[in-house]
């Protein structure tokens, strides 16, 4: 290259360094790698149908997934094939159809259930035993361990809160007239700020604290009280929640590390008010799936980008009704994905790669990222500088900021490995 063609292009290139100086200053960019599709797996038929994936759990090296016509699936290969599970479904007494497995948990090395309106039940030896303490016709919509007391908690419908008493063997009741007596219990979460439960009509409930047993943690929605269906932390302390979408300004919202107050962020979703069937973290990346009211599969996220990135290749069914993160034997993140009609797909982790510190985002989080095989491929007429401005060849490119020059014109990008 000549000395005139470098004055040329550096000119330009002062412009750049001011910008990254003010805008990129101290911020982490996140690039999405290239990934493996969705890959279908082997689901053997109960011949019921549909059998929608309700939960999907890890017990030592086999997978669970509570479905609503078939019971209990497993798979021994990490999900890439499921058949029934040796307990099978929980019967009804006179017609001997299956009961809807609405939830399931590992707790204590044993698998717990709740089953239609039977309510929860142990499997132990083989069988499936009832656990007393929840009334008859009392739905259980989710299971839950608090990861820090220990305490099993049952989350009903429209009844409220139950938690599992050890010492007398039996579930509960738990009482806050004003918070989540009568009301349905969506969902919970283990997050560093505490145990946390969504409710259909009051929001975030923090369970346990020094001045109050339960206390609302909704700073920043519309309004209080409000329906909350997800709640999720990631590895670096960002969380994510779901608003029910009949809400004026539902959807999803976030909070970073040592915020209270949640901010809407729908960016990317194309219907404003999708709705979140499952949200799961993937180290520091949130895996979205948004079931069949929207259906418009599934959506990755990791802070900063300034939006959730479609994450549906290969997958064929796009009304994903429950996520799951399983780690391989040889120690490797994928996700499992069930769907409404039962079918099940995998998939390894979503992964990103981070350079540069700022607290301000990039400019996008699409478009401006390259790696280092895209590189290689590229021609000789593709010219790299760094942020000085100083031209840099090809093989020397390392992770981080760079700017490309093909084609005369000129782009700052994110390279990863």
């Amino acid at each position: 290259m000549n000395s005139s063609a470098i004055n040329v292009l550096a000119v330009p290139l002062i412009g750049v360094r001011k910008m990254v100086a003010a805008v990129f200053m101290l911020a982490v960019f996140v690039c999405a790698r290239a990934q493996e599709p969705w890959q279908a797996s082997i689901v053997a038929s109960c011949g019921q149908s549909p059998q929608s994936i309700n939960r999907i759990v890890v017990l030592g090296d086999t997978l669970i997934a509570a479905t609503t016509a078939c019971g209990p699936l497993q798979s021994v290969d990490g999900g890439l094939s499921w058949g029934p599970h040796p307990a099978g479904p929980l019967r009804d007494t006179a017609t001997l159809e299956p009961q809807p497995m609405y939830s399931v948990i590992v707790w204590n090395g044993n698998l717990w259930a709740s089953f239609g309106d039977e309510g929860v039940f142990l499997l132990r030896d083989g069988t499936w035993l009832h656990v007393p303490g929840i009334p008859p016709a009392v739905i259980v919509r989710v299971l839950e361990h608090d990861t820090a007391t220990g305490v099993l908690y049952a989350g009903s419908q429209a009844y409220g809160l139950y938690a599992f008493d050890e010492s007398i063997q039996e579930f509960v009741r738990l009482r806050d007239v004003d918070l989540f007596e009568s009301t349905t219990v969506n969902v919970f979460a283990n997050t560093r700020r505490g145990f946390m439960m969504g409710t259909a009509k009051n929001g975030l409930v923090r369970i346990g604290g020094t001045n109050k047993p339960y206390q609302t943690d909704n700073r920043g929605f519309p309004f209080d009280p409000i329906s909350t269906h997800a709640i999720v932390e990631s590895a670096d302390g960002w969380q994510v929640a779901n608003t029910l979408p009949f809400s004026v300004a539902g959807g999803m919202y976030v909070r970073g590390p040592g915020s209270e107050v949640w901010k809407l962020f729908n960016d990317g979703i194309d219907k404003y008010l999708a709705f979140a069937f499952d949200v799961v973290a993937s180290g520091r990346t949130f895996v979205l799936s948004t079931g069949y009211k929207s259906a418009l599969g599934v959506f990755t996220w990791a802070a900063p980008q300034l939006e959730w990135l479609p994450w549906n290749d290969g997958l064929t069914d796009l009304e994903v009704s429950s996520l799951a993160v399983v780690t391989t034997s040889g120690g490797h993140r994928r996700i499992v994905a069930g769907t409404r009609s039962g079918r099940m797909f995998v998939r390894p982790e979503p992964t990103t790669s981070t350079s540069v510190s700022s607290t301000t985002p990039p400019p996008s989080s699409k478009g401006h990222c390259v790696t280092m095989a895209d590189i290689r491929a590229m021609g000789s007429d593709t010219m790299w500088f760094d942020l000085q401005g100083r031209r840099i060849e090809a093989p020397a490119l390392r992770a981080g900021v760079a700017v490309m020059v093909a084609g005369g014109s000129r782009s700052l990008v994110f390279v990863t490995e």
